[in-house]
């Protein structure tokens, strides 16, 4: 459920999940210059401003976590509250419907989110 930010200035920001980087961009005023998410259903990486999202569903594989390591294998405080409710990306409509039936939620595209 990775979520990766190419900022305005260039910088690549990983996070563990869309929320968490939505969140990041919002409480750091930053502007994302291009954004990829992990397809939950293939686990390649996609445009997140094509992929179908799943909001709120009964899947927080953030609080799954044990803990998080930055790239130069520092421990990083869990804070998987900022990725509720979960956010599922998928390349496809066919795949996040699916999930959706299973797992609850609503279908929303980024834009939507963007404005929540």
């Amino acid at each position: 459920m990775a979520f990766r930010v190419t900022l305005e200035n260039g910088k690549v920001v990983e996070t563990c999940c869309p929320r968490c980087a939505l969140h990041y961009l919002e409480t750091n005023h930053q502007q994302a210059r291009k954004m990829e998410a992990t397809d939950f259903a293939t686990g390649h990486w996609v445009d997140a401003t094509h992929a179908v999202y799943v909001s709120d569903s009964d899947v927080h594989p953030c609080a799954e976590m044990n803990t998080m390591r930055d790239p130069q294998g520092c421990c990083l405080m869990k804070t998987y509250d900022r990725c509720l409710p979960s956010l599922v990306a998928f390349a496809a409509k066919d795949d996040a419907s699916a999930f959706q039936k299973t797992h609850g939620g609503q279908l929303v595209a980024l834009q939507e989110i963007s404005k929540k």
